[in-house]
């Protein structure tokens, strides 16, 4: 190799080296978003709310779906989807880039039946993978706030789930 291609070898390396570190950063839209391949967490604490059927629902069941509203990088998610929308259901999370993060969980009672009154508290985090996709973790701790609720499932409990989230079709 001579000096001429070295001198201009150089600064196309650098080109080459400097053209991988570019992140294309994603948009989000308001609107549904349907789940896909949810799983629990492979480590402590897995699904031990046993949440995973409401997110990886088998045939014919649809898959899960939920709301999603964004204003400027602000998402609020509705995992409840239902009408109207109490707000304590609702999390608050940010978004930067392509990372999601919560600024303010969901943190609501809820009565399955009975006496028994749970308080959960539930966030979520993650990123997005394209336009409109994302790529979610969900922590839900659930907690005994009064009365017999051992009818109703085993408390405390904790789930941590992970799914993908494209636009509803």
């Amino acid at each position: 190799m001579n000096l001429r291609h070295a001198i201009l070898a150089a600064p196309l390396a650098l080109l080459a080296a400097c053209a991988g570190d570019e992140t294309t950063i994603h948009t989000l839209s308001t609107g549904t978003f349907a789940v896909s391949g949810a799983t629990a967490a492979n480590t402590s604490p897995g699904d031990g709310c046993g949440l995973l059927d409401l997110y990886a629902p088998q045939p014919p069941e649809e898959a899960k779906q939920f709301g999603a509203t964004v204003t400027g990088s602000s998402i609020a998610f509705d995992f409840t989807f239902r009408t109207p929308i109490d707000p304590d259901t609702v999390i608050t999370a940010s978004l930067t880039d392509n990372a999601i993060a919560t600024t303010d969980d969901a943190d609501f009672l809820a009565n399955p039946g009975g006496d028994c009154s749970v308080r959960t508290v539930r966030s979520v985090t993650g990123s997005l993978t394209s336009v409109d996709a994302m790529e979610l973790t969900m922590d839900l701790t659930s907690t005994v706030e009064s009365g017999d609720c051992s009818a109703w499932g085993e408390y405390p409990c904790t789930s941590n789930i992970q799914f993908l989230a494209t636009t509803a079709q």
